[in-house]
């Protein structure tokens, strides 16, 4: 299981569990991989990609109902899941990340 140690403004600090590494997950990176993946399967306009740049601002997606609470990262070259065996910590980041001004996608 991945392991936050902190999270910024801009983006989570976390313990790789595969590797034991300490990487970043770019909030902003993030989002531009969800909106690189809404032009290509809805052919936005230029004008299309405008407008959804200034209103969305999604990094992942989220699910509270599952065994274990978890949120998948729209990080490159796969996803990074992180999840959460204490419910309470799981909307403790999850408000976190809302009160910097990202959002996540609810799945549940």
């Amino acid at each position: 299981m991945n392991i936050i140690n902190n999270i910024l403004r801009n983006g989570i600090e976390y313990t790789n569990y595969e590797t034991g590494s300490v990487e970043f997950i770019d909030f902003q990176i993030c989002n531009d991989n969800w909106i690189e993946y809404r032009v290509i399967n809805e052919n936005l306009s230029k004008e299309g990609v405008i407008r959804l740049r200034e209103r969305d601002r999604n990094v992942g997606k989220r699910d509270s109902c599952s065994i274990l609470s978890y949120i998948t990262f729209f990080t490159k070259p796969k996803m990074t899941k992180i999840e959460f065996a204490d419910k309470d910590d799981f909307r403790k980041i999850r408000d976190i990340i809302i009160a910097f001004g990202w959002m996540t996608i609810d799945l549940s």
